[in-house]
């Protein structure tokens, strides 16, 4: 469930940070000195969270024995996150956080946020969490994503520029979310036959061979967003990339790369 999108430009700064004592002869091949690159980096993440002007969709995915997802939404100021969540888009909280160079560039949520601690947080009945992060590494940023992944469970995490204002967009999510009610499709993929099974509690859907054995099937996180499941990583099969899918609800189906796959 760990899969990566991108080549990380944090990952390369990790390594930096991990070998201090190569650190003269990586600067000798820069202009600037590693506390400035790192410095620069830090930067350029700072301005973009806080030039998205209606905020970032933020598609959570927590790990471990009670792993799930949620649509969360963040808007940030120069110390402050204000976070809302699909299961309640009208209510918003807000904390501090901040952007640091630790073991890695990081986004780090330092102050308790009923919204963003709600799978991190320790309680009386789960004294170890619910699998999620607050702390996270930066993977990758630009204008159009941003990934990050946990510092606790290593799940990654997705950030998307919202187009309209975080409650309007929680609201589509939480009505699209109510309304998917598949739990088994099937749809041919070249010549083979593939299989997906919903756990619509947890959010894992569970995708194959037709006539495989459960072992066989891998299993992927996938969120909802306002139209459509997106896979917490693709999925391969018979040369096709599967990421995301839409949804027809009166024809009982999903599809994605053109290809259709119905309920059974």
């Amino acid at each position: 469930m760990n899969n990566r999108f991108f080549i990380s430009l944090a990952a390369v700064a990790v390594s930096l940070v991990s070998l201090p004592s190569c650190q003269k002869d990586q600067d000798s091949v820069f202009k600037e000195s590693l506390t400035e690159r790192q410095a620069q980096y830090l930067d350029g993440f700072r301005s973009l969270i806080k030039g998205s002007e209606n905020g970032w969709a933020m598609y959570y995915f927590s790990g471990g024995a009670y792993a799930t997802s949620r649509v969360f939404t963040v808007s940030f100021t120069d110390n402050e996150v204000t976070a809302s969540s699909e299961d309640a888009p009208s209510v918003t909280a807000k904390s501090f956080y901040k952007v640091a160079v630790t073991s890695a560039p990081s986004l780090i949520f330092d102050t308790y946020n009923s919204v963003l601690h709600t799978y991190a947080a320790p309680s009386h009945s789960y004294y170890q969490g619910r699998g999620g992060d607050f702390e996270f590494t930066i993977e990758n940023y630009s204008e159009e994503k941003i990934t990050l992944v946990g510092r606790r469970a290593y799940e990654q995490q997705i950030l998307i520029p919202l187009k309209e204002s975080p409650a309007s967009y929680l609201n589509k999510v939480k009505s699209f979310g109510q309304s998917f009610n598949l739990t088994q499709v099937a749809g041919k993929v070249g010549n083979g036959d593939v299989v997906i099974y919903f756990d619509l509690r947890n959010r894992f859907l569970y995708i194959g061979r037709l006539g495989a054995e459960d072992t066989e099937l891998e299993e992927i996180p996938y969120i909802y967003t306002e139209n459509s499941l997106l896979l917490q990583h693709p999925f391969w099969y018979n040369g096709t990339t599967f990421s995301e899918f839409s949804y027809n609800a009166e024809e009982h189906s999903i599809t994605s790369e053109g290809i259709t796959f119905k309920q059974f």
